[in-house]
């Protein structure tokens, strides 16, 4: 991440405050600051979240209007670059190759496992997709009328 492409970020969502891109980023203000100084003090899950949020802008997801762009600021200030790209990725909103971007940050690593299988899924998604499966299995064994 270089400088130039932080404020690049910061340009694109309106000109965004540098206290709201700390706190999207869920670092302190005089953290933010050191890493908009010096990019290079910024820790690699960082420096990789916001990689993967910039090829998110520059592959035209969003509605480049000025109302969609307020829209996807607003997205990032109340839920974070990660919750912004988690819900992306959930929605189906991010081509397969920005995907396998995104699943490198390790705080989204667990999305590799909804899409790319259950079997990768960390043990959490595992026991949820299990149970979901033994819970549809008993469902359809069950003749009709004889539900509890």
């Amino acid at each position: 991440m270089t400088k130039e492409k932080l404020l690049r970020i910061k340009q694109e969502l309106g000109d965004m405050r540098w206290e709201d891109f700390a706190k999207a980023l869920n670092v302190s203000t005089a953290t933010m600051m050191r890493y908009k100084e010096d990019p290079s003090k910024m820790p690699e899950e960082t420096h990789q979240l916001l990689e993967c949020f910039l090829k998110f802008l520059e592959e035209d997801l969003t509605d480049e209007t000025d109302r969609g762009r307020s829209e996807l600021k607003g997205a990032v200030v109340q839920k974070g670059f990660i919750g912004v790209l988690a819900a992306a990725a959930v929605a189906g909103a991010l081509p397969v190759g920005l995907l396998a971007s995104v699943t490198v940050v390790p705080a989204l690593a667990w999305i590799a496992g909804v899409f790319i299988g259950h079997d990768t899924a960390p043990p959490f998604f595992r026991r949820l997709f299990n149970r979901n499966d033994d819970s549809t299995k008993n469902q359809k064994t069950q003749p009709p009328g004889k539900e509890h």
